[in-house]
């Protein structure tokens, strides 16, 4: 298959997901690939953190076939660094091409 046919694929995937429509709402507050820095000098880059009120949601997308832990360990980092910033957190890895959102509890 083209890669602009599997491309446009993933895409539609993607807008089918029924969280997706929240995270591209008017009246948020969006931060794409914004760098946290922490007092120890450490760097962390969560792909879209939303806020709306004291509530951050942070997403984190994934291209790849495979789910794997590591990635809901580094959205669950995000959350508690958000956290300590004082706001309430929601975080989820988003695999697009496998249309699947997965809530990190």
């Amino acid at each position: 298959m083209e890669e602009s046919l599997i491309v446009e694929e993933e895409m539609q995937k993607f807008w089918q997901l029924p969280e997706v429509e929240s995270w591209f709402a008017d009246n948020i507050r969006v931060l794409n690939e914004t760098t946290i820095l922490t007092p120890g000098g450490d760097l962390y880059r969560p792909d879209r953190v939303i806020f709306h009120d004291n509530e951050a949601t942070i997403i984190d997308y994934k291209f790849g076939e495979n789910e794997k832990t590591t990635y809901l360990n580094q959205v669950k980092q995000y959350m508690n660094l958000i956290e300590e910033m004082g706001f309430v957190t929601k975080g989820f890895v988003c695999y697009v091409s496998l249309g699947k959102v997965v809530d990190v509890a």
